[in-house]
């Protein structure tokens, strides 16, 4: 940490050495594409810009900036309350502080600002409105008395873990830990807006990979230091480039659809381990990911929900709990609906299939009834007999041996009048005479 103060600070200085017109272009080569020390350093070079001579006056100079950026130290009590443990984060306008609560008896964190941001005001207008697992638990405002007067801090919950940038730094995440990581985010955003809150800060470096009660992972959002309200209410808009929305980079409008397009980014870089515009496309001009181009060879569920994030216009854009909905589908296959279908489309098969197969299995035997051979008086009487037969034949109940009785008629105009004649002829197995 640090060693990228000094980095920070030395490159700051150089640039502030070098002429405005040549400013940026030096800044660009020397951060050597990474974009996050451009802002950064960018952030300290105008904070030095507008205060003008002042803070190079030799009197200023015999001030400690350093101290002032940092009112607490360690084993220091504050406010009677509080003991400083020891610093944990240090960001462009913030440091963060692990503390003893002596009255709730736990470990907390404290975020108060640094020398010229006052931002805790915003950031707690959005942050204590918030109360969910995957957002980090703003407590409360605390006032301390310190050397350059009253100081107000933040009072937060305590994560213990690494970032999710710091994650990956290793590599893309497993489809599995991925997803769960995602739909977490979804949740925890999705909450914020529904409590008109917006982050405009959102990217890896504030998102914390904790453990939950069961030791599971526990993604959170943490450091809504650029917090504002869905009213807008806010004098200052920051955030980082490559997360940034085109919209906040053209003019400012902020939106939960800013937020979304940030996750959408965030969601790339996990599943694909690289963000979906590369850091040199990245300028002062808004450009938005072009989707189609963008989100190539992700699975199916990604791609789904990965893609209309980066849409260029806003109000294209899905809602995160909408975002939620997508990385919640379940394969067809694991859909219940989907095995009830089957379950009622296999019942119905064994119960009709019985039924079907005997009326479309052929006949176990085909019967010819022969002519009466006779004379006199036996022949009408003989064929009296095989008219009724025939018709009791046709009477058959249901579940008898099936056969294709041929009709008396059909015999006659074959010219059959013998067994052999009837197999040779007819293909019969039985027959009567």
């Amino acid at each position: 940490m640090q060693d990228r103060e000094e980095r920070l600070m030395g490159l700051a200085r150089e640039a502030l050495q070098t002429p405005s017109a040549q400013r940026e272009a030096f800044l660009r080569d020397a951060c050597h594409q990474d974009q996050d020390l451009y802002s950064e350093v960018s952030e300290i070079v105008e904070w030095e810009e507008r205060m003008g001579d002042f803070m190079r006056d030799p009197l200023v100079a015999l001030i400690d900036l350093e101290a002032l950026d940092r009112p607490f130290k360690p084993d220091q009590l504050v406010a009677d309350r509080f003991e400083i443990i020891r610093e944990v984060g240090d960001g462009g306008m913030g440091v963060v502080y692990e503390a003893y609560d002596r009255k709730r008896q736990q470990r907390i964190a404290i975020k108060c600002a640094k020398l010229g941001y006052e931002r805790l005001s915003p950031e707690l207008r959005g942050a204590l409105k918030v109360r969910h697992p995957n957002v980090c638990l703003v407590n409360e405002i605390h006032t301390a008395a310190t050397d350059l007067g009253e100081l107000d801090f933040l009072t937060m919950e305590f994560l213990d873990g690494e970032t999710l940038l710091s994650r990956l730094s290793r590599g893309k995440l497993e489809h599995n830990e991925a997803l769960n990581l995602a739909r977490q985010l979804c949740a925890g955003l999705a909450e914020a807006h529904r409590c008109g809150v917006l982050h405009l800060d959102l990217k890896p470096a504030n998102i914390i990979l904790s453990s939950g009660k069961n030791k599971e992972l526990r993604a959170v959002i943490t450091d809504f230091g650029l917090a504002v309200d869905q009213d807008g209410n806010t004098d200052l808009i920051g955030g980082t480039p490559s997360y940034m929305a085109p919209e906040l980079k053209r003019d400012g409008t902020a939106s939960p659809a800013s937020d979304v397009y940030a996750l959408g980014v965030i969601l790339h870089e996990v599943v694909a381990g690289a963000k979906p515009i590369p850091e040199t496309a990245i300028g002062d001009a808004p450009l938005a990911a072009t989707p189609g181009n963008v989100v190539k060879h992700l699975p199916r569920i990604w791609a789904d929900a990965i893609r209309p994030c980066l849409a260029t216009l806003p109000e294209k854009r899905p809602s995160a709990e909408q975002i939620l909905a997508v990385l919640d589908r379940k394969p067809i296959y694991r859909r219940p609906w989907v095995a009830i279908a089957a379950l009622v489309i296999l019942a119905a098969g064994a119960l009709l299939w019985q039924p079907i197969y005997e009326y479309f299995r052929p006949p176990d035997i085909s019967l010819a009834i022969l002519p009466v051979q006779g004379s006199g008086d036996l022949q009408p009487f003989g064929e009296s007999v095989l008219h009724e037969v025939t018709e009791r034949l046709g009477r058959q109940p249901k579940g008898k041996p099936k056969f294709l009785l041929i009709p008396l008629a059909t015999v006659r105009n074959k010219g059959v009048s013998s067994p052999e004649q009837a197999e040779s002829l007819l293909h019969d197995t039985c027959f009567a005479t």
